[in-house]
Order: C-alpha cells, then sequence, then structure tokens
C-alpha cells in the first residue's frame, strides 16, 4: 500500500477491503507505513496463506484446486456469502 508515499488518500471502499482481507493490526501497517512486504513477512503478518518456490508453484495451486473440487458449490457459494457479503454490498454488488 504505497499511497502514503504518493500521496494519495484511502478511500472507505479501499480500506473496507484491506480490513475485511486483512489482520486489523497488519492494515493498519500497510495504510500507514507503505512497508514493502517480503513473501516469508506476507506470509507471518497473514497477507498470503502460503507461499512457495517458483518451481513448485503448479504443483501446489493444483493441490489447492484439487481439494475445492470436491466441495459442494452451492455450499460454499452460500458460505462465501456469509463471508464476504457485506463487503460486496458495500462496494455495489448485489449478493
Amino acid at each position: 500500500m504505497n499511497e502514503a508515499e504518493i500521496g494519495l488518500a484511502l478511500d472507505q471502499r479501499l480500506w473496507s477491503i484491506l480490513e475485511h482481507r486483512l489482520p486489523r493490526p497488519t492494515a493498519i501497517a500497510a495504510a500507514t507505513t507503505a512497508h514493502r512486504f517480503t513473501g516469508p513477512d506476507a506470509r507471518a503478518f497473514g497477507i498470503v496463506e502460503s507461499i512457495e518456490q517458483e518451481s513448485e508453484l503448479l504443483d501446489h495451486a493444483i493441490g489447492v484446486a484439487e481439494r475445492y473440487a470436491t466441495l459442494d458449490r452451492k455450499i460454499l457459494g452460500e458460505h462465501k456469502r456469509l463471508i464476504h457479503g457485506d463487503e460486496a454490498r458495500l462496494l455495489g454488488y448485489s449478493v
């Protein structure tokens, strides 16, 4: 989040995305310091779930996709509406 460095103020929608996706202390640090997170730091601060070597990335992505492929799509969709619905409505999407 380099907005602090380049003179752009976050608006409510962008802050809401940060706050919804990241742990609050991480969102605050990103918004107020313009800190550049390395891969390991991003994992430690809850920005990403995992980091992989480039040579292992495709296999990892396929493994993640295979785990999700067996889930009930209707139920998963309902869970995602519960998790992200308020955020989507704030951003102008109907859910």
